[in-house]
């Protein structure tokens, strides 16, 4: 898999289509059919005690209410529309490794949709967010090497979820302000006003220029450490 650090992977996002966010990094495969982007949110420990309340059907419905909003502010910056079209994947909780899930289908304004399937891998103070993006038809046959993925991810000792003390930072809000976003999440990175990562059909050569001229910048670099540039 090829990677780009956090500065790359924002260029590489806004070619997409998306608002201006930090990144930690992103990883996609040789062939490019899917990538994942990683962002760190230290807003604290988010308590799960929301776990049996995700309720589907209510939060799409709130995901939907900041579109037309959302999709204004897009406008504005040059950037296609987004419509929420439903669930591709719904969310879900998994209490063995404290990872909250779910799987939205998008649809652009030139008719191309994408899947963007989110992971909030919780921790002590904080979660790390991930963010798969794919096209729809490709979505079953990732999975299992996603979750492999995600598998070689862990935090450090000290730093996972099971280890909170009373007094750390908690989090303003909780799993279904997690999906559904709200004021608690803070504006900026809510629904459709904050950064929703787009698969853009109509961008895809420019975006695969891009990367292959920053990994093959990389293969270069190494080439010249190693003796082995062509």
């Amino acid at each position: 898999m090829g990677f780009l650090n956090g500065a790359d992977t924002a260029t590489l996002m806004n070619m997409y289509g998306n608002l201006p966010d930090d990144y930690e990094g992103a990883l996609s495969t040789e062939d490019l059919n899917w990538t994942v982007i990683f962002q760190y949110a230290d807003e604290g420990h988010v308590k799960d005690d929301e776990k049996d309340d995700l309720d589907a059907d209510k939060l799409l419905k709130q995901r939907k209410e900041g579109e037309e909003e959302g999709n204004k502010e897009r406008t504005r910056q040059g950037f296609d529309t987004l419509t929420i079209v439903g669930w591709a994947v719904e969310p879900k909780y998994n209490e063995t490794t404290n990872n909250l899930e779910w799987g939205l289908l998008l649809q652009s304004g030139d008719g191309s949709r994408t899947v963007n399937y989110q992971t909030k891998l919780l921790g002590r103070e904080g979660f790390m967010d991930v963010t798969l993006l794919c096209n729809p038809e490709d979505l079953d046959g990732i999975m299992s090497e996603y979750q492999a993925l995600l598998g070689s991810f862990a935090y450090v000792p000290g730093k996972t979820y099971g280890e909170y003390e009373k007094g750390d930072k908690l989090a303003s809000y909780g799993l279904t302000a997690l999906i559904a976003g709200g004021a608690a999440y803070g504006a900026v990175k809510t629904g459709l006003l904050g950064t929703i990562l787009v698969f853009f059909k109509k961008l895809w050569y420019v975006v695969v220029a891009a990367i292959v001229a920053v990994w093959n910048g990389i293969k270069r670099f190494f080439g010249r450490i190693t003796g082995t540039e062509g």
